[in-house]
């Protein structure tokens, strides 16, 4: 399939990129560029250098990169875990798992959130 179809088709849940590792260093480096260019910019204007835009510019520009970034982390989020994403097509089988979970385990708890953690075999618990 091309690349462009790839990055649409890994949005499926039971799908996830080969290589999501990468993909989860790339998302943690586009977060900590963009708190470090945002708080640098309000850094350099406190200490009293002028950037050359008016407080509508500086708006429109820190929209324009929340929006982009936003919409990167939640993409690459849902494309690097098999767990989540969004349904298979009507004709697509399964992703895989006794119950089409993508993970293979045979019972899951389908009725919604685990909130007592001793129920659930797959949720680790922090000690």
């Amino acid at each position: 399939m091309p690349p462009l179809i790839d990055l649409f088709r890994v949005l499926r849940a039971g799908e996830e990129l080969a290589n999501a590792e990468t993909w989860k260093k790339r998302q943690v480096l586009v977060n900590a560029l963009t708190v470090l260019l945002s708080s640098g910019l309000a850094v350099a204007s406190a200490y009293g250098h002028t950037v050359n835009l008016d407080a509508d510019g500086v708006a429109a520009i820190a929209g324009a990169v929340a929006a982009a970034v936003g919409v990167f982390n939640a993409w690459a989020t849902v494309a690097t875990t098999g767990r989540i994403g969004l349904p298979p097509a009507a004709g697509d089988p399964p992703a895989g798992g006794a119950d089409g979970s993508g993970h293979g385990s045979p019972a899951r708890n389908t009725d919604g959130p685990c909130f007592y953690p001793d129920t659930d075999p797959d949720l680790p618990l922090l000690k």
